[in-house]
């Protein structure tokens, strides 16, 4: 790490449901169907970080700012991936 990357480790989706029982197995759940502007999905990466980010092998790293120089010795493997 530099400074003000981000960091989003690769997980596997889940759903709501399957977050509760891994809590507690023995919850009750109540399906109350889709509320008026709520998400079905959450995006980690823009498409404006997009250009940015650095695919790792166990994250993404999503860099600060366009001054990819200053990043290029620490992530070298991973600038080969976006061609700079």
């Amino acid at each position: 790490m530099i400074g003000g990357e981000t960091f989003i480790p690769k997980l596997p989706s889940y759903n709501i449901v399957q977050l509760a029982k891994v809590i507690n197995e023995n919850a009750t759940i109540k399906y109350v169907g889709i509320r008026p502007g709520e998400k079905l999905h959450e995006c980690m990466i823009s498409n404006c970080e997009s250009y940015k980010t650095l695919n790792c092998k166990n994250y993404f790293v999503i860099l600060q700012n366009t001054d990819f120089e200053r990043y290029k010795k620490n992530y070298k493997e991973d600038f080969i991936s976006l061609n700079i």
